[in-house]
């Protein structure tokens, strides 16, 4: 077959909340640099477990007398390092059908740069989307925050280069 139905893939960047695949978590990450990550994991009856690294973004190449941006777009095929059995069950733990927006998060006047992240979850026709952002890079997990340990497992699950400019 020359093409797959991308309705039922979590594969596509159709919006979740329309997707038909049974388990969907789609992740919009921006880190505060110039290069935006999507992180898909889906199940389904069709295509069955699968997990997408999305990179779109530019870089700028410094050279002594110019400067160029490179624009790109990279798409990688990604399994959680605990399995996606495993990832999957820690993200229902999380419940994060429940989740809503973060109500409270101070910039700092000293241009701390910080994440900006958008989750869409969806599961058994039940659809969430939230959204919160978090200090970056990684610093202090002691607290028992809900969106810093969610942002810990998505690093922790999956490997992420960081490009600086």
């Amino acid at each position: 077959m020359p093409f797959r139905n991308m309705a039922y893939s979590g594969q596509s960047l159709l919006p979740v909340q329309k997707n038909n695949a049974d388990w969907i978590l789609r992740v919009w990450i921006n880190n505060g640099t110039s290069v935006d990550r999507i992180i898909t994991v889906s199940d389904d009856s069709l295509f069955k477990k699968q997990g997408k690294l999305l990179e779109i973004g530019f870089l700028d190449k410094k050279s002594l007398f110019s400067t160029k941006e490179k624009y790109f777009f990279k798409e990688n095929d990604v399994s959680p390092k605990s399995g996606f059995k495993e990832f999957m069950l820690k993200i229902e733990t999380l419940k994060l059908e429940d989740y809503t927006d973060q109500e409270n998060f101070d910039i700092l006047l000293d241009h701390e740069p910080f994440s900006l992240y958008v989750v869409e979850f969806k599961k058994d026709g039940k659809y969430n989307q939230f959204v919160f952002r978090t200090y970056f890079p990684l610093e202090d997990f002691s607290n028992d925050d809900k969106f810093k340990s969610l942002e810990k497992l998505l690093f922790d699950e999956f490997k992420i280069d960081f490009y600086l400019k």
